[in-house]
């Protein structure tokens, strides 16, 4: 899984960035690392039977796309 690192900055005066700030940092990091992405994926077990089938049929439609594309 991919870490994700947000750490409070320093402003130029010198105090701290606001809490508001640093929230929105951390959502921008986690949205670019695809952290949810992962963690829906992870969210239930599948087998390796499963994942290839998956895996499969979405190739199979990739190439069906292709070739009506081609058209």
């Amino acid at each position: 899984m991919t870490n994700v690192k947000v750490v409070r900055r320093k402003e130029a005066n010198g105090e701290l960035e606001s809490a508001d700030s640093l929230i929105r940092r951390f959502k921008k990091a986690v949205q670019k690392a695809d952290v949810m992405k992962e963690v829906r994926k992870r969210e239930y077990f599948m087998s390796k039977a499963v994942k290839r089938r998956i895996k499969s049929e979405e190739h199979q439609k990739l190439l069906r796309r292709k070739k009506n594309k081609n058209k």
